[in-house]
């Protein structure tokens, strides 16, 4: 994303090296389900309460999640120009987006809202660390300057969730430049983080900050146009031109932690930005990776379970039904739960035996026997080879 200029159709980005120009859509893309735009005042269940097949956690982050996608695919630019590599959530994910964060270049909307994405995945992983908060796609600002159907990107923002959650989160890009506001529910404060210090980006940001007032007028308990706007002193700062969005990752993630950040120990942090990218990088190209697993995995469980069950008597004629039951709790999992070596729960294999039972089908715990053997075998070591990472 960059300067939005309210009297074009498009919109401009400028880096040290170079210009993207892109246009922006006549109207925006729909949600690709019928869900609200995604938020993090949602409770998360921790995986403490379940029983791990494996010990270690490995966070791999996944797909599935309602979010917005982009405004455009990618900029007309033959640099940018490349394969689809897949959705994060709603959003689409090019070649040349992988590209543009590892080889430094500017971050778009995609890139800020894909980091919002994977990080939300991380607080569904282990919800205790970090505070609930509203999230706010830029997007919002830049459909409302082009008079879009914005509503999408708030609707997610009301009476309800503003009471359960502690924060709000903001990220903004003002002439080619990004920066994040976080306004503090209980405490009735907005903290400004900005990577390169600008008295105009405060103005910019009070102006979004009213948008908001007057797009949810009524949803707050009190009015956030009066709330003081600080700008957070003692930060890492960029010393470049290019690398305020990954700053601007970086201090959305320190930002929503319970826990109190200590800035001065993260005065360095301008020389691990290449390392943060590809960081952000891999963990993008992974969740491109999920639903194809997902599918191949599944297609191989299910061959399996028909051919060892079909061999047992105690199935009789339920031997289809049963193998679908299982099937579907299996991809079913490994969708939405299973995030790599160490993530392997028991649960959807009791829960096999537990429907199998229910619906009065012979064979439950048999059934869910073979299955979590196939499964401590195979998914682990197919995960390994399907990510090309022996090492996980």
């Amino acid at each position: 994303m960059a300067c939005q200029n309210p009297l074009s159709t498009s919109y401009r980005l400028s880096c040290t090296c170079k210009s993207y120009h892109s246009a922006v859509p006549p109207s925006p893309s729909p949600l690709l389900s019928g869900h609200t735009v995604f938020s993090c005042f949602r409770a998360f269940s921790p995986p403490s309460d379940r029983r791990l097949i494996s010990s270690n956690i490995s966070l791999t982050l996944k797909l599935g999640h309602s979010y917005p996608h982009r405004t455009s695919t990618a900029p007309l630019s033959s640099a940018r120009i490349g394969k689809l590599l897949g959705p994060s959530g709603n959003i689409l994910i090019n070649r040349g987006d992988i590209d543009d964060i590892l080889t430094n270049q500017y971050f778009f909307d995609n890139h800020i809202d894909s980091f919002a994405f994977l990080l939300s995945e991380k607080i569904r992983i282990i919800p205790k660390e970090f505070q609930k908060y509203l999230y706010i796609s830029p997007l919002y600002r830049l459909y409302k300057g082009y008079k879009h159907d914005y509503q999408m990107f708030i609707q997610h923002i009301t009476p309800d969730s503003v009471r359960e959650s502690k924060l709000i989160v903001q990220p903004i890009c003002f002439q080619s430049h990004w920066v994040l506001i976080v306004g503090k529910l209980k405490e009735k404060v907005w903290k400004l983080y900005d990577s390169l210090s600008n008295p105009e980006h405060k103005t910019i940001c009070t102006e979004v900050i009213k948008q908001i007032h007057e797009d949810k007028a009524g949803v707050f308990p009190s009015d956030i146009t009066t709330w003081k706007l600080q700008t957070v002193r003692g930060i890492p700062t960029q010393s470049n031109e290019y690398d305020c969005g990954i700053f601007v990752c970086k201090y959305m993630e320190r930002a929503i932690l319970k826990k109190k950040t200590d800035w001065a120990s993260l005065k360095e942090w301008q020389k691990y930005m290449p390392k943060f990218r590809a960081e952000l990088g891999y963990a993008l190209c992974l969740t491109t990776k999920i639903p194809l697993f997902c599918s191949a995995e599944t297609s191989k469980f299910r061959a399996h379970l028909l051919e060892r069950l079909s061999k047992k008597d105690i199935f009789d004629d339920s031997v289809e039904e049963i193998v679908r039951i299982c099937t579907e709790i299996l991809s079913n999992f490994l969708q939405t739960e299973y995030g790599g070596p160490g993530t392997l729960l028991v649960v959807p294999f009791i829960d096999m035996a537990d429907t199998i039972n229910e619906r009065g089908l012979p064979g439950g715990p048999q059934a869910a026997r073979a299955a979590v053997l196939w499964a401590q075998k195979h998914i682990d070591k197919d995960w390994k080879d399907w990510t090309g990472d022996p090492n996980l």
